[in-house]
């Protein structure tokens, strides 16, 4: 009798990190926006994703078909900032008078942003570092492992459903065919799937930050923040 006690025992403890592992999230980082990347964008996605290595809920995959979750590196600047006054005191030769002069120290901030995309779901994220653009990366995977852990039975079921992140459309094999329409409407506001439904699939692509530039036969479409701007003939 004991010795079965023992062999289940045995059974069940050599079962139980089984029971209790969890599947690791799968993302892909890339920083392709329709073809184009942004200055630096490169650099902060392999930097992103030496960060992500380190993280033991998530597995860094080479391509978007294999991805839960894929991370776009958008675009990134730096703006400077006050960081204090330094002041200084010159006294004259014959000590009878003095001058204070004051100088501002400025620090430089680097903004990092980025794009999470899971299916049909977006969620811009952005961070920022005094230090390097490395540690703006480390913010950035900081706020995906957060992200991945609140909506993990959410993307494990995507995931054995065969369901995986929307590749960029750069990544896709083939684009829907444009659709043919007499005549089309286009107004300030209109968002980009908009424009794709009343004019179909654009020509060509042009991003930069937050604007886009998308050029038909015979006019281009202006977009400022996803929200169209301009038509120009």
């Amino acid at each position: 009798m004991r010795r079965s006690v023992l062999a289940v025992l045995s059974l069940a403890l050599l079962a139980a990190p089984c029971a209790f592992a969890q599947q690791l999230v799968s993302v892909y980082v890339t920083s392709d926006n329709n073809g184009f990347s942004a200055p630096g964008a490169n650099d902060s996605a392999i930097d992103l994703q030496k960060s992500l290595a380190n993280k033991k809920s998530l597995r860094v995959v080479n391509s978007a078909q294999e991805a839960d979750v894929i991370v776009r590196i958008d675009s990134r600047d730096s703006h400077k900032e006050v960081d204090g006054y330094t002041s200084n005191r010159t006294t004259s030769d014959d000590g009878r008078s003095s001058t204070r002069t004051t100088t501002q120290n400025d620090k430089t901030v680097r903004n990092l942003h980025a794009t999470l995309m899971a299916g049909s779901y977006t969620q811009a994220l952005e961070a920022q570092s005094e230090m390097s653009w490395r540690f703006a990366a480390d913010n950035i995977a900081g706020q995906i492992d957060r992200w991945t852990r609140e909506n993990y039975a959410r993307l494990m079921s995507q995931h054995a459903a065969g369901g995986n992140a929307t590749p960029p459309p750069s990544a896709q094999n083939s684009a829907p065919p444009p659709v043919q329409t007499d005549e089309a409407t286009i107004h300030p506001g209109m968002t980009p799937d908009q424009v794709t439904r009343a004019l179909g699939e654009p020509q060509k692509r042009v991003n930069f930050g937050t604007k886009s530039l998308w050029t038909y036969k015979g006019m281009q479409v202006v977009f400022d923040s996803g929200k169209v701007t301009d038509v120009k003939f």
